[in-house]
């Protein structure tokens, strides 16, 4: 099976009071404890509301059989679950629970289905915490989507590290 990672790359609703996905680091992965810098917080004012955000297109795969949503997160004051969501080939899927703890900690949540790479071309993150006290908040650091499925129509072949590889392979030359 293939892998692909699938990153924040716009804001779907900008709802929260510091909700942009440029907030949320690129390039780190789990279990890495970089990413503390930046957060995107969501506080009394935003609690209860689903702040989502656009996903980068899937490149490389062309069918996926499961999603894996990673989050570095935590609470200041807020501990409650948080619920993410996955839009997917226009809908949602149901929401799945995942704890908050006071310090930032890696959590997941996995969807699991059959859906083409084009299912995912609106694919959306979405994060729904519970109510919070004055001066509660939720705070995001990480968020990315793990997805496992098929490769796309040229499939790496043993030894074979590109498309141009395989075509000089078998025969075929650019005329160039």
């Amino acid at each position: 099976m293939a892998t692909e990672i699938l990153r924040p790359n716009g804001n779907g609703n900008n709802i929260w009071d510091f909700h942009s996905y440029t907030l949320i680091d690129d390039a780190i992965e789990a279990p890495s404890t970089a990413g503390d810098s930046d957060l995107v917080v969501c506080d009394r004012s935003d609690d209860r509301v689903r702040g989502t955000w656009d996903m980068s297109a899937v490149t490389t795969l062309a069918s996926v059989t499961s999603c894996r949503i990673h989050l570095r997160h935590k609470g200041d004051g807020y501990t409650d679950p948080v619920d993410v969501q996955l839009y997917i080939g226009g809908s949602w899927e149901s929401a799945i629970a995942l704890s908050v703890t006071s310090s930032l900690a890696w959590v997941y949540a996995d969807f699991s289905g059959s859906w083409s790479s084009s299912d995912f071309d609106d694919a959306l993150l979405g994060l729904t915490t519970d109510s919070m006290g004055p001066g509660d908040e939720y705070q995001l650091a990480v968020a990315y989507m793990l997805l496992t499925g098929t490769g796309a129509a040229v499939e790496e072949t043993a030894g074979v590290s590109s498309p141009r590889r395989r075509f000089q392979q078998i025969g075929i030359r650019n005329s160039k």
